[in-house]
Order: structure tokens, then C-alpha cells, then sequence
């Protein structure tokens, strides 16, 4: 059984359903505390807990994870499941492509902490200008 059919309380839809077929927690992990924790109540907006209450989740940890050095290192692994997600929203033109753009290029390591910090500040402004669909 793949991670992706198990059910249990802690493995909901909502972590499980995206169209890349990546799994929320297969993103987060590669990204460090702060970046995996923005990921993940940005993929799970309006989906679990109140619309703004996850969009302030996510500002919380993009704006603490410039507080953290720690999120400047690379992923360490070769298969960044967090691109496929990336590309899945491109695709589908997705008013979060720009948020998961950004907090993805926080961990390239091909750009200077510099640039990873400008990522991280584009981040932040793409999910303040998101709008509830509701």
C-alpha cells in the first residue's frame, strides 16, 4: 500500500490531493521547518481550518523563516517532489503557482542567500495578495 492510500486521521485528503500526485508531507520535508510548515497550510488553504486562519499560518512561518539561517541549505536529496508540485501548478495556472514558486526557489541551491531571501519576500506578497474564494 503506496503512503497516498492509506487513510488515517493524520493522513487526510486534504494532504493527499494534489494533481502533481505529490503528497503535502513529501514537500515539506525537503524544506525545512518553517518553508515545509508555509508549504503545507498553503496547499491545505480553505481546505481544513478557516480560510484566513491558514493564509496567516502561512505569512507566520515565511516571515519567521527569515529569522532562520536554516532554511538557506538545499534540499538533500535529487528528487525535489516539491518541483513536481511546482510544475502541476503551473499547468493548471493556479493562483498559488507564485507562492509555491517562491518558496521553492528559497531552497535553490544555484542562487545566492540573497536571492533566496528575495524569494522568501515574494513569497510573502504573492499569499498577501491571495484573495478567499469564498
Amino acid at each position: 500500500m503506496s503512503r497516498s492510500d492509506e487513510f488515517t486521521p493524520i493522513n487526510p485528503k486534504h494532504y493527499r490531493d494534489h494533481p502533481s500526485g505529490v503528497e503535502s508531507i513529501d514537500c515539506c520535508e525537503q524544506l525545512g521547518f518553517c518553508l515545509g510548515n508555509a508549504w503545507k497550510y498553503l496547499a491545505r488553504l480553505g481546505k481544513k481550518d478557516a480560510w484566513e486562519q491558514d493564509r496567516q499560518k502561512v505569512l507566520w512561518y515565511l516571515n519567521r523563516s527569515l529569522l532562520n539561517v536554516n532554511f538557506l541549505y538545499p534540499p538533500p536529496s535529487d528528487d525535489m517532489p516539491f518541483l513536481r508540485w511546482v510544475q502541476s501548478e503551473s499547468d493548471l495556472k493556479s493562483p498559488f503557482y507564485e507562492c509555491f514558486f517562491n518558496i521553492a526557489n528559497a531552497c535553490n541551491d544555484k542562487l545566492t542567500p540573497k536571492q533566496r531571501v528575495e524569494h522568501v519576500h515574494m513569497a510573502i506578497k504573492a499569499v498577501e495578495g491571495l484573495k478567499d474564494p469564498t
